[in-house]
């Protein structure tokens, strides 16, 4: 039974949810440390977030792309390689 719980600990969803987890809390440090303020769709929000260590950048672009693909596991084939239908306007 042990075994059977570290194997389902380290499927590919957790491994992702993981690694966004890790690397948001990396950009999210930084952003206090350095007193900027954090993302948001406010009115007043920040467009550009300020960082320039390529060490946090990294880690904003890994949590990017993990949440994408853990967006589209979760989606599961059906959904996600669901091909697009193009319909014409006028027919």
């Amino acid at each position: 039974m042990q075994e059977q719980t570290a194997e389902m600990a380290s499927t590919r969803i957790t491994q992702l949810a993981a690694l966004i987890e890790e690397n948001t809390a990396k950009v999210n440090d930084c952003l206090q440390n350095k007193g900027l303020p954090s993302p948001s769709f406010d009115e007043d929000g920040p467009v550009d977030f300020g960082i320039e260590s390529e060490d946090i950048r990294n880690a904003r672009v890994t949590a990017l792309e993990s949440s994408l693909e853990l967006h589209d596991l979760l989606l599961g084939p059906a959904l996600c390689l669901r091909p697009v239908v193009w319909i014409p306007l006028h027919v």
